[in-house]
């Protein structure tokens, strides 16, 4: 049987870990489950990204509100990591 070091973790299994763990949790909603796997798709564990709230509503088709709270939710359960202000602009990492 082959080992793996720790050190050669990608970046795609460390998703997947995160999609584990979101799948486990009961302390989120249907909303907040939409957009955590999307942003999954979007953000780094390395460096920040700016995503648009209001693009992930239209993309989602749900309302702008709903993301924010989902945003904040997942901020809570430590799902997600608020990065550095971009201008006016708040940006994510895994």
């Amino acid at each position: 049987m082959a080992r793996v070091a720790i050190e050669n973790v990608t970046p795609i299994s460390r998703k997947m870990k995160l999609l584990g763990r979101l799948a486990k949790t009961t302390d989120l909603n249907y909303e907040d489950h939409r957009v955590a796997e999307y942003l999954i798709t979007k953000l780094d564990f390395e460096k920040d990204v700016h995503v648009p709230q209001r693009k992930i509503a239209s993309l989602l088709d749900m309302h702008q509100p709903n993301v924010s709270r989902s945003i904040k939710r997942l901020l809570e359960a430590g799902f997600i990591s608020e990065g550095e202000m971009i201008g006016s602009c708040k940006t994510y990492r895994l």
